[in-house]
C-alpha cells in the first residue's frame, strides 16, 4: 500500500470565512523599533525572509458553480415554476505565488492553484491587492505565470540555482498555509531528486523538505539563505502518522519552462496524462489521494 501524497488545490472556504480569515490576519501590532542589523537576532534566516516576503503574494481564485434548484413541489408535482433555474455559487481557492519579475508583474505559481478559476486576485503584503491573468501555464508541470493587472514596479525574488541544493542545508518556505498571510517555516534539504509514488502514478525529481508545508502553501517559495528561489512549493506526505515530508519543484529544472511561460499567452486547460511513471515535467494538476 503507497503512501498518500496531497498536492494541495487550494483551500476552498465561503465568502463569510475568508472575510473573517482577511480581518484576522490584517490585524497589526503596535509599531516596534527596528532591530539593529549587528543584532544576533538578525540571522541568515531573518536577512533572507525580509528581503523577499514582500515579493510572496497571496492568491485567491474564484470559481463560480451552477446547481440546479428542485423544489419539493416541483419533484414530487411537476409544478413551481422558478425553482428550476440553476442557482450560482462561488467557490474561493487560496494559494501563495512569487513574484519574479517585479517590472512585468509577473508572479510564479503552481498551476492547479488557478484551475479552473473565473478570476484571480493578487494580494501583496503591503494590502494591495490587484486583478490577474494567466500568461502562461503548463498544468502537467503544475506551473503557471500571472501578470498582475496594476503597477509594475514591484519587488521580486531572484531564481537561484536548485542544482547545487545539498542535504542538509537550510531551507525557508512562505506562503499562505489555511489563510495565514506570509507564514514562514524553516527546515533542510531532506532529500534530492526525490521520487513519490501515488495511484496517479510515479513522480520524480522532486526535491523533499522537513519545512513545514499546509494547504495553501502551493506555489508559495522555498528559499536558500541567500534569498534565492530554489523550489516552488507543491506537495507533502498527508499521512497524520508522519510529519516534516514536503515536496517542491526544482527550480532549475523549471528555469526554461518558466522562461517559456513569461513570454506567452495561454489559456489554463485540465492535464491529462496517461503514463504511470512521469517526470516531473509531466506532473498533473490534480489533488494526490
Amino acid at each position: 500500500m503507497h503512501p498518500s501524497f496531497s498536492l494541495f488545490p487550494g483551500l476552498r472556504r465561503a465568502a463569510g470565512t475568508l472575510a473573517c480569515l482577511a480581518l484576522l490576519c490584517t490585524a497589526t501590532a503596535p509599531a516596534a523599533a527596528p532591530v539593529p542589523d549587528s543584532s544576533p537576532r538578525m540571522t541568515p534566516v531573518v536577512r533572507a525572509v525580509q528581503a523577499t516576503a514582500p515579493a510572496v503574494v497571496n492568491i485567491t481564485s474564484t470559481h463560480v458553480v451552477e446547481r440546479q434548484r428542485i423544489s419539493p413541489m416541483d419533484q414530487f408535482f411537476g409544478f413551481g415554476p422558478g425553482f428550476d433555474q440553476p442557482r450560482r455559487q462561488k467557490r474561493v481557492s487560496l494559494g501563495s505565488g512569487v513574484i519574479v519579475d517585479g517590472k512585468r508583474g509577473l508572479v510564479l505559481t503552481n498551476a492547479h492553484v488557478i484551475a479552473g478559476g473565473d478570476e484571480v486576485m493578487i494580494h501583496l503584503q503591503d494590502g494591495r491587492q490587484f486583478p490577474a491573468v494567466v500568461k502562461g501555464a503548463e498544468p502537467d508541470f503544475d506551473l503557471a505565470v500571472l501578470e498582475i493587472q496594476g503597477p509594475h514596479d514591484l519587488p521580486a525574488v531572484p531564481l537561484g540555482d536548485s542544482s547545487d541544493l545539498m542535504p542538509g542545508e537550510t531551507v525557508i518556505a512562505i506562503g499562505n498555509p489555511f489563510g495565514f498571510n506570509h507564514t514562514v517555516t524553516t527546515g533542510v534539504v531532506s532529500a534530492l531528486g526525490r521520487t513519490i509514488r501515488s495511484e496517479s502514478g510515479v513522480f520524480t525529481d522532486l526535491v523533499q523538505t522537513d519545512a513545514a508545508i499546509n494547504p495553501g502553501n502551493s506555489g508559495g517559495a522555498l528559499l536558500n539563505l541567500d534569498g534565492e528561489l530554489v523550489g516552488i512549493n507543491t506537495a507533502k506526505l498527508s499521512d497524520t502518522d508522519v510529519e516534516g515530508m514536503g515536496y517542491a519543484i526544482p527550480i532549475s529544472d523549471a528555469a526554461d519552462l518558466i522562461l517559456e511561460l513569461m513570454t506567452q499567452n495561454t489559456e489554463l486547460k485540465q492535464a491529462a496524462s496517461g503514463s504511470s511513471q512521469q517526470t516531473i515535467r509531466q506532473m498533473p494538476g490534480q489533488r494526490w489521494n
